[in-house]
């Protein structure tokens, strides 16, 4: 296991301020201001701007100035995407680097912690679960709309968030409004739940499912029953969802490590699908 450092936290907005000292991009004092009157996109087109000025930082302190003061005015995914251009050595993670264990936690960050929190209340399901397919499905974006018509951090399509709301009286409310952080969120974790209880005890089936459908998956999991769970991964026929499920995984093995989880373990074999959950 890597050796974690302690007294892993955020720097302050003065301690920000002024160590980027005062030839900083004139941006970065905007978004502050816009940020603290309401102006959300006029924040995300400052926040822009300063990563398109800046050159990449010199030292891991540097990055993560930078990315706290972009989750200072709420923009997490520029702050996401800078800092996984300039991620540091998995090494130094491993030695307890303590710059290190600060931008990985960055680049695995708990986004959306109140809608995440209170969907996986709800539905009885793991957060880091939540937050790796949101980091697959979306980077963490909620305007993220995908070629299909997939929308939000969970990229649930309309047709799946109103069949949700057929299926649950008390989905209905989310269904209507599926493309706001808070909701979107909440369906894609009841769905997770339901697509849990189709593959008890079979998470690979549940991540793959949420890609291809429980329909592909039951047929996958039927034809690789008591096959080590490994080499079902690899046989799986969609190299698309092949794929998602590798990198959901190792997502959620990175979140476990990064916030001092118990870690998930695969080893087995593929049990059958049950009868339970949903089939859309």
């Amino acid at each position: 296991m890597p050796l974690k450092p302690k007294g892993l936290s955020s720097f302050s907005v003065d301690l920000i301020l002024s160590s980027m000292g005062p030839e900083r991009p004139v941006s970065v004092d905007r978004a502050l201001a816009l940020h603290a009157a309401g102006f959300a996109r006029e924040v995300d087109d400052e926040v822009r701007a300063a990563f398109s000025f800046w050159s990449a930082p010199t030292s891991t302190r540097e990055l993560m100035l930078r990315v706290d003061w972009a989750e200072l005015v709420d923009s997490g995914h520029r702050a996401f995407q800078h800092v996984i251009r300039n991620l540091p050595s998995s090494r130094d993670v491993m030695k307890g680097d303590y710059w290190a264990w600060r931008a990985y936690r960055a680049a695995y960050p708990r986004a959306y912690v109140e809608a995440v929190g209170t969907a996986t209340r709800a539905h009885d399901i793991q957060g880091p679960l939540v937050w790796s397919i949101m980091r697959t499905e979306s980077h963490y974006r909620d305007d993220a709309l995908s070629p299909a018509g997939a929308r939000g951090l969970m990229q649930i399509m309309p047709s799946t968030a109103r069949r949700i709301g057929e299926t649950a009286p008390e989905a209905q409310s989310h269904a209507i409004r599926y493309v706001e952080p808070r909701s979107n969120v909440w369906l894609g974790a009841w769905y997770l739940r339901r697509l849990s209880e189709r593959f008890p005890t079979f998470l690979p089936a549940s991540i793959g499912a949420y890609n291809a459908g429980p329909r592909a998956m039951i047929r996958w999991v039927e034809a690789s029953t008591g096959r080590p769970t490994d080499e079902f991964i690899e046989r799986i026929p969609y190299r698309e969802t092949r794929r998602y499920v590798r990198r959901v995984l190792e997502s959620l093995w990175t979140y476990q490590m990064l916030y001092d989880l118990p870690m998930t373990d695969l080893a087995g074999t593929v049990p059958p699908p049950g009868d339970g959950g949903v089939g859309f």
